[in-house]
């Protein structure tokens, strides 16, 4: 009976257990071996994000094998691996990319198989061949149309990426293959500022943005921020995560004040898309930044974290649109008044969600 059941009942139950838990795809790979209809249906979830912390390398091994020759005999440096017809065309299901994942499967495909020799000789042998192993990788996305909707960045449990790594992907031949990206998530440190400048080039149409902005690089950073928002056509969710940004309004020195101000116009610039966007989260950033968020009109979540400044100025400022359609409210970890507390048990008593901690 569990054989047979309809498509679309057996997609809902691979999405849930794919997404309940942070191993869901070692869940789910079993159900590969069930039989060709379960086959079927779990395949594209198990491609949809090849590359992650958990499966990265196995898959690498895969997409090397469908290489054609000329592909293949380009990796000079990597061990052969023979051409092997596939089930599936498995490049086309990805949707989403994350680039740094990508390169550190390929760090550590280089890594089991680089002499122990030339890893004594060298400081980093395996970035010497990582680059090919990558733009090979991202080629091959291209051939098979891969349509990424979803692409980040993030130097998660790895944060000693070099510039080359980062930025091969928006090489002239490359860059197409993130045109359709729709959410971009931004959370790394290396040359962030140009890589901000490149998806302003190459990504006009994201609805989604979540981007960190450390300190110590936020005077580079948030100039190409404000292009990335302004460039775009139909933003609905932006996120912000303003690494030691609450604090950096203390002081008075030039470097502060400039980085100030520049944060004043990425935040200004938000307003252009004042009539498209749904959903504003922002983390660790001084409120008195923010823009008016009255002009959100059709705001439906609304969450801060570890923000300062919400004076009665900023909560009557809220006050002024009774936002119909805000469904979830969240703050926590904010400094608040009896006027936010009020302004949250307003959205309590009309049977929204709203939480303040």
């Amino acid at each position: 009976m569990a054989a047979t059941l309809p498509t679309l009942i057996l997609h809902n139950i691979f999405e849930y257990v794919l997404e309940d838990h942070h191993m869901g795809e070692n869940y789910l790979r079993p159900c590969l071996l069930v039989n060709r209809h379960w086959c079927e249906n779990s395949v594209p979830l198990c491609w949809r994000q090849p590359f992650n912390i958990w499966m990265s390398p196995i898959k690498l091994r895969t997409l090397i094998q469908m290489m054609d020759d000329e592909e293949r005999n380009a990796l000079a440096s990597v061990p052969p691996v023979s051409k092997s017809s596939t089930l599936f065309a498995y490049p086309m299901y990805m949707k989403h990319l994350d680039i740094c994942a990508l390169i550190r499967a390929a760090r550590y495909w280089a890594k089991q198989w680089w002499p122990l020799t030339d890893q004594v000789s060298a400081k980093r042998p395996p970035l010497l061949v990582v680059p090919q192993i990558v733009k090979s990788i991202l080629r091959l996305f291209i051939r098979y149309s891969a349509n990424v909707l979803t692409l980040t960045l993030d130097d998660y449990r790895c944060n000693d990426f070099v510039e080359e790594e980062i930025l091969m992907l928006f090489d002239k031949d490359l860059r197409k293959l993130i045109s359709t990206t729709r959410d971009v998530r931004v959370r790394f440190s290396t040359a962030k500022h140009k890589v901000l400048r490149h998806l302003s080039e190459s990504c006009g149409h994201l609805e989604r943005i979540d981007v960190k902005i450390a300190k110590e690089s936020a005077e580079t950073d948030l100039p190409t921020l404000t292009d990335l928002i302004l460039s775009q056509q139909n933003l609905t969710h932006f996120v912000f995560r303003g690494r030691l940004l609450r604090d950096y309004r203390s002081g008075n020195d030039q470097n502060q004040m400039f980085v100030t101000k520049k944060l004043r116009e990425s935040m200004k610039a938000l307003l252009r898309h004042s009539k498209t966007i749904r959903s504003l989260e922002f983390y660790n950033i001084a409120l008195v930044d923010v823009p008016t968020l009255s002009s959100f009109t059709n705001l439906e979540e609304l969450k801060f974290q570890e923000c300062a400044g919400f004076r009665d100025a900023f909560v009557n400022d809220l006050l002024k649109n009774d936002f119909k359609k805000l469904r979830n409210v969240e703050i926590r970890f904010c400094a608040g008044g009896n006027k936010l507390d009020a302004w949250v048990e307003h959205f309590k008593d009309r049977d929204h969600r709203a939480m303040l901690s």
